[in-house]
């Protein structure tokens, strides 16, 4: 835990993501958890250590739909095999892509990353 005590600068990252799972929501919470006085205070501080937010853009704008809702929107009927499938497997993967590379960029530019959000897939 020594390398905490030496940050000198934090980067919060939002990860506004979703598409991995079948409910919306936690794309909403980069942005929510931003948009909190407390956060906003924290970011405008006069701090030992200067934080700033940067937003990730996910891989497309399809990113955060879920394939059975718009399934079921356009009357498509999955089969056992799809509704089993990793969701928007291409979208996660190209989303956690980006994300891994903001991420490195933060640490090579001096930065202790923090990540919010994002659906765990």
């Amino acid at each position: 835990m020594n390398h905490i005590r030496n940050v000198k600068k934090v980067k919060v990252l939002g990860y506004p993501f979703a598409g991995g799972q079948r409910r919306s929501g936690v794309e909403l919470t980069p942005s929510w958890l931003q948009n909190q006085e407390w956060f906003k205070k924290l970011a405008t501080s006069n701090t030992s250590v200067p934080i700033e937010y940067e937003e990730i853009a996910v891989s497309s704008s399809a990113s955060n739909q879920y394939h059975f809702d718009l399934a079921q929107a356009n009357g498509v009927e999955l089969t056992a095999a799809e509704k089993l499938d990793a969701r928007n497997i291409k979208n996660v993967i190209k989303s956690s892509q980006q994300l891994r590379n903001q991420t490195f960029k933060a640490l090579k530019e001096g930065y202790y990353p923090i990540v919010l959000g994002g659906d765990h897939s």
